[in-house]
């Protein structure tokens, strides 16, 4: 076990100067800070003892600074905080759907490359103008549109859920919305054109048992009705499971029930 000397500068080990022996000796920085909980230990990156005690003395001011100003001791990149929030969710997405998560896909296409180096806890909602028009210019495809903005709005939104949730912000920041001209969508189907495409449905099913499609015609039949009759989302539906699916009576009849993991799931 190496045995190192201590030595706390202030008397109150809140600055504790230490050497790491080695090739390249370099003196490092342990600090406690008021208000806040745990050790934070620095490299001085250097052995000049003097020069290392100046440079304890500056990182405590400014942690001490940042941790009474509202920051977190322990603050954490954003880039770091996406990659953590990214393997939680890994472990469990890919072993329900099997699939590519979109919500993280949406997080690391851009908001990386732009918070990247920034800290989880200084990132403040208007930093988000100033990402929005970033973004408006900043594509690969196609320029996206303010519908397209507010999806990846959403998924960053996640985030800073997680982080809030793992105690790296004290406060749960809220991502402004842009705002839109409203979506454009087809109006409804009326009565009579929904009956004609349930009718039509069942005889496009029965008319594929000879053509050997029977089941994937049946499947998308089934799909059809419980879109409409439930009001799932596309992205839940594609998670849903047999074990998602129950039943409970209801007086002479039986209600099904679909639990289902929408967008915002940590």
């Amino acid at each position: 076990m190496v045995k190192r000397n201590y030595e706390d500068l202030r008397g109150d080990g809140k600055i504790v100067l230490f050497l790491r022996e080695g090739k390249n000796p370099k003196f490092y920085v342990r600090l406690s800070i008021p208000n806040s909980t745990g050790y934070k230990t620095i490299s001085t990156k250097t052995n000049n003892k003097n020069t290392a005690i100046r440079f304890a003395m500056d990182e405590y001011d400014k942690y001490n600074h940042q941790v009474q100003s509202g920051g977190l001791l322990q603050s954490r990149t954003y880039e770091d905080v996406v990659n953590e929030w990214e393997k939680r969710r890994n472990n469990s997405y890919k072993s329900q759907s099997g699939s590519n998560d979109r919500t993280v896909e949406y997080v690391k296409l851009y908001s990386v490359d732009y918070f990247r180096r920034m800290k989880i806890d200084k990132i403040q909602p208007k930093d988000f103008h100033d990402y929005w028009d970033w973004r408006k210019s900043n594509f690969k495809k196609k320029k996206p549109t303010e519908d397209t903005l507010n999806r990846e709005r959403t998924s960053i939104q996640s985030v800073f859920k997680y982080s809030y949730q793992q105690g790296l912000l004290t406060d749960l920041i809220t991502i402004p919305k842009l705002k839109t001209n409203g979506v454009s969508r087809r109006p409804t189907f009326n009565l009579q054109e929904w009956k004609k495409i349930t009718s039509g449905m069942k005889r496009w099913v029965k008319e594929g048992k000879p053509l050997g499609k029977y089941r994937d015609r049946f499947l998308l039949q089934q799909y059809v009705l419980l879109m409409s009759n439930s009001g799932v989302r596309v992205g839940e539906m594609r998670n849903l499971k047999w074990e998602d699916v129950y039943s409970t009576p209801e007086d002479d009849d039986t209600s099904f029930i679909l639990r289902v993991r929408g967008m915002n799931s940590p």
